[in-house]
């Protein structure tokens, strides 16, 4: 994924395509400890009531330094 394309999905994270999402979901494999990612691909997995969002939620929380991010 390009810079440019991520800082777009970051900015517009509330409206994360399915295929977006599981993209972001591939650069959690490759960046493990990116707080933002993490966050990115809850909100994507939640908003796409995908399986795996409960999953994902508790990740985020472990890599989350502020819990009102989640929020």
């Amino acid at each position: 994924m390009e810079k440019e394309h991520f800082l777009d999905l970051a900015k517009n994270y509330t409206s994360l395509t399915v295929e977006e999402t599981l993209a972001i979901d591939e650069l959690q494999q490759t960046y493990p400890y990116s707080q933002v990612i993490h966050c990115m691909a809850t909100r994507g997995a939640q908003d796409h009531h995908l399986e795996k969002s409960a999953a994902l939620l508790g990740l985020s929380a472990v890599y989350a330094t502020d819990r009102s991010v989640l929020k």
